[in-house]
């Protein structure tokens, strides 16, 4: 997640298949989600949920969940359970603010080079302190 003047700006949301990013898997067709002839697949579905939030203002509640399982209704074309996206973006909004610095232990997170960029992929319980 990108932050400018404190507010977050864009945000990016992956998951790691064996250390592989799985939004490169599917774009390249080693994860296909579905093979019926214009469904959209998890690396497009994945950018709509993305669009949606900063369409949105980063206002999760934009993205209605229609069942526990977290499928939403609010975003065309997206079948996948995106609930768990959403919940860690609001927890990645609500624990960490502009100006704060975060600490973390040397050997924590998981480096991702995505799109020529590269990242440190914290879970929040890798946090070790975060100071205002």
């Amino acid at each position: 997640m990108e932050y400018k003047d404190g507010k977050p700006t864009s945000v990016s949301i992956d998951v790691l298949t064996n250390g592989t990013s799985k939004k490169e898997l599917a774009a390249s067709g080693g994860y296909v989600m579905s093979k019926e002839e214009g469904a959209l697949q998890w690396h497009e579905q994945i950018a709509a949920v993305e669009k949606a939030l900063v369409d949105n203002n980063f206002d999760t509640t934009k993205i209605n969940l229609i069942d526990e399982d977290g499928h939403t209704d609010s975003l065309t074309g997206v079948s996948m359970k995106v609930g768990s996206y959403v919940k860690l973006v609001q927890e990645l909004m609500d624990s960490v603010a502009k100006g704060e610095t975060v600490f973390f232990d040397k050997y924590s997170g998981t480096n991702l080079k995505y799109e020529g960029e590269k990242y440190l992929v914290l879970r929040e319980s890798d946090l070790l302190a975060v100071v205002k």
